[in-house]
């Protein structure tokens, strides 16, 4: 069974590691803004974790304010997505799910 939830403080490394295994990249290089080690950016991770709480596939929400007609609006942006390779069954279970909605 798949558990989708928010990363927790604690999983700082793990979704970190996914990300650079997915993208052969280092993110605490590439975005510290969002990655750098004094950074808790565990609410802005969205994560699925397999029945043993491994993250096997993940997504990032970063704000990001607008100006729109001298207005600023409160915006995200989706990034760092990644899916470990050997857990591809995870797009399967989403892409089910929401078939079924």
């Amino acid at each position: 069974m798949v558990e989708y939830r928010m990363a927790t403080p604690n999983e700082r490394d793990e979704y970190i590691d996914l990300a650079n295994y997915a993208f052969r990249l280092d993110f605490e290089t590439l975005m510290p803004k969002a990655y750098e080690k004094s950074i808790d950016s565990s609410a802005m991770h969205m994560v699925a974790a397999d029945e043993k709480g491994r993250l096997r596939a993940q997504v990032a929400v970063f704000p990001e304010p607008m100006t729109v007609c001298d207005y600023t609006l409160r915006a995200c942006y989706l990034g760092t997505v990644s899916v470990h390779p050997r857990a591809l069954w995870v797009i399967s279970s989403i892409e089910t799910s929401s078939n079924q909605d």
